[in-house]
């Protein structure tokens, strides 16, 4: 299954060509799809930079984080902008995992992380699921 949809997202979701430098976020489930990925995005002559998070991540930066929820790290802005594409692979164990936290602290980072957002729309990306028992 792995090889299959790697191929779908390289080929057809992200068009990978040679030069493209493609920043690929996913979670540790969805660790067996990212070799796959590698080695077709490698074979096309493109440069995947992986970035890899493990689970509760997200809710640990918002619980952490403290002034980074509102000031975006300069190495952050960099590779937003030195990215030719995006693909972001949801993996999540527990989606419901940052519930019980305040609403203002996501809406916070949001709101202050948007260029990010916004230098990500203006390219191409795609958005994806990797199969977990949390989305089941």
């Amino acid at each position: 299954m792995e090889a299959a949809f790697a191929q779908l997202l390289v080929e057809y979701c992200l068009e990978a060509q040679a030069g493209d430098t493609i920043l690929v976020e996913a979670e540790t489930p969805a660790l067996p799809l990212l070799p796959h990925l590698k080695r077709l995005l490698l074979q096309r002559g493109a440069y995947p930079f992986f970035r890899v998070s493990y689970p509760g991540e997200g809710r640990d930066f918002l619980l952490y984080g403290g002034a980074w929820l509102e000031r975006i790290p300069e190495v952050e802005r960099a590779l937003y902008e030195k990215a030719d594409k995006f693909l972001r692979i949801l993996s999540a164990e527990n989606p419901l995992e940052g519930a019980s936290l305040d609403p203002g602290l996501s809406l916070k980072h949001q709101r202050a992380w948007r260029p990010l957002a916004e230098l990500r729309l203006n390219k191409r990306w795609t958005l994806t699921l990797y199969p977990t028992v949390g989305y089941a």
